[in-house]
């Protein structure tokens, strides 16, 4: 057997890290290698399932569960200020509220920020109109989800009739025309 020594070790690791590196570009698609987030409509996964029963408040305290938009297409977000993907797509959730007019269509972005900062959440919403403001005030909503939430910010689409018709796990840039013509196709099923 041969002794390699340590020059050739290091460039065997050189060698697989830049194969590895190589590799791992090729598949990522060209809005990841050119900085910018990944369309929400290529980040969607399939699912089914429907409304969580648990609820969440709005900004004046208010409570709310998603049933009460039956008839609407809701993309509800959930998002925190401590979450920088979170506070990136948020006005491109805002810019697609706003395209939308009068539609049947409602993003609801729920904060999961801890009551200590329902203040900050609410100026930072404030600076995103349209969009309401609602907070999981008790915590209960993300471990009630199904599928499970793997991290912040992620977003479940329903439709008119309250049925998940999937999921957008992380940031996404919600300004793509395809997400869009999604969205405007369920509020008209």
């Amino acid at each position: 057997m041969r002794n390699w020594g340590p020059r050739a070790a290091f460039g065997l690791i050189a060698v697989a890290c830049a194969l590895y590196v190589i590799w791992g570009v090729g598949l990522k698609p060209t809005a990841a290698l050119a900085g910018g987030p990944i369309g929400a409509d290529a980040k969607l996964k399939r699912y089914s399932g429907a409304y969580p029963t648990v609820g969440f408040v709005d900004a004046a305290g208010k409570p709310h569960h998603l049933s009460e938009f039956r008839g609407k297409v809701v993309v509800m977000n959930l998002w925190a200020t401590w979450c920088a993907p979170c506070q990136k797509e948020m006005p491109t959730l805002a810019a697609l509220q706003r395209s939308f007019g009068s539609a049947p269509i409602l993003i609801a972005p729920i904060s999961i920020d801890s009551k200590a900062a329902v203040e900050k959440a609410k100026a930072f919403m404030a600076a995103n109109k349209p969009l309401p403001f609602f907070h999981d005030d008790d915590g209960a909503l993300t471990p009630a989800l199904k599928p499970p939430i793997e991290g912040y910010p992620t977003s479940f689409i329903y439709d008119r009739e309250g049925r998940l018709y999937g999921v957008v796990q992380g940031e996404a840039d919600w300004s793509s025309p395809k997400t869009k013509a999604l969205l405007e196709k369920l509020a008209k099923a």
